[in-house]
């Protein structure tokens, strides 16, 4: 729905409804994946149909949340503090499906989503380094300058040496949200993931172009690299807290 609204310019609060006839959606159809089911993919009104981006981003999501307090459980509700420390990461995920999605349909992370996100990552960091007393100390200041070396720093010069013909500015600015989560060494694990993941997908979409009446190989060299950056950040944090990775 916020990838939907934001797209169209469109005000986040209200009730959703259908594009087409506008019918108001209500009772079942709003609950998350059981809606979809329960309106076979269709408004219920006209028919229309609602698409199945919106089950397989439902069903991502609630999979990552429930993997999320699988993770906190294990290292992280003995305090307080790990309580605020798990709501921030909900909001961080949430912000992160939002780029996931957006980019993957748009080609582009809208700064309306992109500049709370990180700032929400940066509260992230001030509260472990506060829980942690180590705020004050010079070498964790400069364990985040090097955390936002392998994506941010890497893309970043990217960015400017090919004045953002190979590589937006979105995805540095992902970099630096990515930099107040992770360790460089977990940010390292992130940025090789990610490219080995847009790889395999390149190749995959590339033979996909080959089939039917097409005989020619032809190489896709064109894709958003922010969903795999996103993937790969979501799926190494949550298995840095299963094995309790300490900045």
């Amino acid at each position: 729905m916020a990838v939907h609204r934001i797209r169209k310019k469109q005000r986040l609060t209200g009730r959703s409804q259908c594009d087409k006839c506008k019918h108001k959606i209500g009772g079942l159809e709003i609950i998350p994946i059981v809606g979809w089911l329960f309106c076979r993919g269709r408004c219920r009104k006209c028919e229309n149909p609602i698409g199945v981006e919106s089950l397989l981003t439902e069903l991502a999501t609630a999979c990552f949340f429930a993997a999320s307090y699988l993770g906190w459980s294990l290292v992280g509700f003995n305090t307080a503090v790990g309580w605020v420390l798990f709501g921030l990461w909900l909001i961080i995920l949430s912000g992160l499906m939002f780029l996931l999605v957006y980019d993957a349909k748009y080609r582009l992370l809208p700064n309306r989503v992109v500049y709370p996100t990180m700032i929400v990552a940066a509260v992230f960091w001030v509260v472990i380094s506060v829980s942690n007393g180590t705020i004050t100390d010079t070498e964790h200041w400069l364990g985040l300058a090097a955390a936002m070396l392998p994506i941010a720093g890497v893309y970043g010069l990217i960015y400017l040496i090919t004045r953002g013909r190979a590589i937006g500015l979105g995805d540095v600015k992902l970099g630096v949200v990515i930099g107040f989560l992770l360790p460089w060494s977990a940010a390292t694990i992130v940025l090789f993931a990610a490219n080995i993941l847009a790889m395999i997908t390149i190749v995959i979409m590339s033979i996909a172009e080959t089939t039917g009446k097409k005989k020619k190989f032809k190489l896709i060299t064109k894709i958003p690299f922010g969903p795999f950056l996103i993937i790969a950040t979501i799926l190494v944090f949550l298995l840095s807290k299963m094995v309790v990775w300490y900045r």
